[in-house]
């Protein structure tokens, strides 16, 4: 019996593959989007193990996982589910419905989770086998029959599973001695909530991290603590309520959101006293937060690499 790992890609990849494949690109209309894709992610040639692919820290939890000898099989928005051990490019596609690289744009008419759910189903559909059309995680369930899953996603993607998590939950593939859903607070179907154990800010204490890696942390806290000679099941809901016991509620911040010029603003006058070398995305925006500001840590870090761009270029300009 082995201990299967499923959880999400993410949106940083290494600096190992320079060419990136993006969903933005997509503009052949005689085709339909998911083919177009799949046809320009299987051209690219320079492919490593998707291992080594995505990096921080949710992703350096996830290796520590996979050199204990766990298969870790990863929810890719550009690659559909694939072990970590299949060789893909660097590509920009993702289930965030606000950003230019998401997969959702394709649909229309439906919900975000939906059009997810159209474009996942597409990009992992194979030939039909004895007239039964068998799903990415159906498949590997039926191929370990034997083992335990760890399901470790945020919302956005747990959304997209959810629908032949269900179907396996109701024919018995998927049960409560063999499936283990590790995601933040959400509104799941009753058929899977037996199932599943949220990811609750006040762990960040105890398991050390951000919020962005919690659900891996809180996973691989109890995976690291399993005794598989023994039932499965009630071990880790014994290790998830210790957790629970006496945690202090989860601290709360009052900071004021700020548009982006205001961002930029903060940006340019922390690096007046800094050497660009020297700053980072993550060191400027623990200084904002110290100052009672909010930014979301991906916004953040987008800002702040255009501003640095546009630094650079004023430079560059300004030396001819």
């Amino acid at each position: 019996m082995k201990i299967h790992l499923i959880t999400n890609c993410t949106s940083s990849k290494s600096s190992k593959l320079k060419h990136d494949v993006k969903i933005k690109d997509i503009c052949d209309k005689t085709r339909s989007p998911s083919t177009n894709w799949l046809d320009k992610i299987q051209r690219q040639k320079d492919l490593v193990a998707a291992i080594d692919v995505y990096v921080g820290d949710h992703w350096s939890k996830v290796n520590e996982l996979h050199n204990l000898d766990l298969p870790v099989w990863v929810v890719s928005a550009g690659y559909g589910l694939i072990s970590a051990k299949q060789e893909i490019s660097s590509y920009d596609a993702t289930f965030n419905g606000n950003h230019e690289n998401s997969v959702s744009k394709f649909f229309s008419g439906e919900s975000l989770a939906e059009r997810n759910i159209s474009w996942w189903n597409k990009i992992n559909a194979k030939e039909a086998t004895d007239h039964q059309k068998t799903g990415p995680i159906e498949e590997l369930y039926i191929k370990n029959i034997s083992d335990i899953f760890f399901i470790v996603v945020p919302p956005n993607y747990l959304k997209v599973l959810e629908p032949e998590l269900q179907k396996l939950a109701s024919s018995g593939i998927v049960h409560k001695e063999n499936t283990f859903i590790f995601s933040s607070k959400q509104n799941l179907k009753q058929s899977l909530k037996s199932f599943y154990f949220q990811a609750k800010d006040n762990f960040c204490k105890d398991l050390g991290g951000s919020r962005i890696s919690l659900n891996i942390r809180l996973a691989s806290y109890i995976i690291k603590r399993l005794k598989l000679e023994g039932a499965v099941a009630p071990q880790v809901e014994s290790l998830y309520n210790d957790l629970l016991k006496n945690l202090p509620p989860a601290e709360k911040f009052n900071r004021k959101r700020m548009t982006d010029e205001e961002v930029y603003h903060f940006i340019g006058e922390e690096l007046q006293s800094t050497n660009i070398k020297e700053s980072s995305a993550s060191k400027l925006l623990r200084a904002l937060r110290s100052k009672g500001m909010a930014c979301e840590q991906k916004r953040f870090s987008k800002l702040y690499k255009e501003f640095i761009e546009i630094k650079l270029n004023q430079e560059l300009i300004g030396n001819i």
